[in-house]
């Protein structure tokens, strides 16, 4: 076998003079919740009070980068109004969505302000006239959004939509986003076949710390270069680590599976991003453009495989679903590894002595351990792996995630990735 050539840029010398530091002092560096609610949380929040004249209808806030409403896991009550807490401070887009409804001003811009509450009355009516659609994909199990609202997974049919123009778009982990301009007329149902394109999903493993002079910089290098990506584009996990020395509390909480990590690819200093197994970006220098780059590289490279994250739930207790993976060559030296990662953690006051207060996409735990999962599947054969989780109290059930991938196990190379970010 071909081994891929591994390449690695040398880092700016910026931590070193951190090393001095012996002893610091840790402020606030729970990361425990209260009603999944960071405990401490920093000052630029608010809230959102929502009232209907319908109850079920589900409560949906803010166009993610695939151009999907972000559901909030709310429903709104005729009697009563819904709160959506911890809403940042700003402007923010409000919709509802119940079948045969539709809201009467359509989505609605709300202005948060910091430690108070906005008030909305959102009213809906019922549809006088209704069309269908009915949507397949190959591969099937894709999810559909009509106009930004996700309705379910291919092939589906939906019974209730207002007469007019949407935008349909099909997604699907792995694949090429497809989306569609349609014109229904009432009392008719219209079809809509797609073939999805397969792609490959870039895997961003970030080694950082909150005592890295450094990490703060390439973090938000990272958050900018995200903004501009699609989520099929792009999967993250932030290692916390011990360099350049213990102390950090998300590093301390996942000590195990963190250090693992720095082992597996001889991490020796921070920030360091690995890119897809093989590609080293170390320090802040330039770090977009090099990202960039190593993006362009590995998209050139067809996928030998697909991933795919199937029926993901949790509960109180712990988290679970299933991954699918498709092997369009003989899968026979590759492990698979499960990260749940936390998507946004904040802290009151610095955990560390670099002053970052925010951290994103921080491994909490692997599955089913550090090593990962050892898989054979045969070229032109799938299988499907059940995966459940438990859930530690400090995690913030709102803000978890699950990143899956698979991994030459010679060359380290990353041959897919998924999360449920986008599923």
């Amino acid at each position: 076998m071909k081994i891929p050539l591994l390449r690695k840029r040398l880092a700016m010398p910026g931590d070193i003079f951190m090393l001095v530091f012996s002893f610091v002092v840790l402020l606030s560096s729970s990361c425990r919740t209260i009603d999944g609610v960071p405990v401490g949380l920093e000052n630029g929040y608010g809230s959102i009070e929502i009232t209907s004249n319908v109850d079920s209808a589900r409560i949906f806030i803010d166009l993610n980068q695939s151009g999907r409403f972000e559901f909030t896991g709310k429903f709104t009550s005729a009697t009563q109004s819904v709160r959506l807490d911890s809403v940042p401070a700003g402007h923010h887009t409000v919709k509802l969505q119940k079948d045969c409804y539709q809201m009467l001003s359509g989505e609605i811009s709300v202005l948060v302000r910091t430690g108070q509450a906005s008030q909305l009355y959102l009213p809906m009516k019922l549809l006088s006239t209704v069309s269908g659609l009915l949507v397949s994909s190959v591969p099937e199990s894709a999810q559909v959004l009509v106009d930004g609202v996700p309705v379910g997974f291919s092939p589906l049919r939906v019974e209730c939509l207002e007469a007019g123009p949407h935008t349909v778009s099909v997604h699907k982990s792995n694949y090429q986003p497809f989306e569609i301009q349609v014109n229904l007329a009432g009392g008719k149902t219209d079809t809509i076949a797609v073939v999805l394109s397969l792609k490959r999903t870039v895997l961003f493993e970030h080694f950082t710390s909150s005592n890295c002079a450094n990490c703060p910089e390439a973090d938000a290098i990272q958050e900018d270069l995200l903004k501009e990506l699609h989520p099929s584009d792009v999967v993250v996990i932030e290692y916390h680590t011990a360099i350049p020395f213990p102390g950090d509390p998300m590093y301390i909480a996942a000590k195990r599976d963190n250090d693992a990590r720095v082992r597996f690819y001889q991490i020796n200093s921070t920030p360091v991003i690995v890119v897809d197994g093989i590609l080293f970006e170390e320090g802040a220098a330039e770090l977009k453009s090099r990202l960039l780059q190593d993006l362009r590289e590995r998209k050139r490279k067809a996928p030998i495989v697909a991933l795919e994250i199937q029926n993901f739930f949790q509960n109180e207790g712990s988290i679970r679903g299933r991954l699918k993976v498709a092997a369009f060559q003989d899968l026979r030296q590759a492990v698979l590894l499960v990260a749940v990662i936390e998507k946004e953690i904040r802290f009151a006051n610095p955990p560390g002595i670099n002053g970052q207060t925010r951290f994103s996409y921080v491994l909490r735990k692997l599955w089913p351990t550090s090593q990962g999962l050892s898989l054979s599947v045969p070229a032109g054969t799938d299988c499907v792996i059940p995966f459940e989780i438990k859930k530690e109290a400090d995690w913030n059930r709102d803000q978890l995630h699950v990143v899956a991938f698979i991994q030459d196990v010679w060359t380290k190379e990353i041959l897919q990735a998924a999360w449920t970010l986008f599923p």
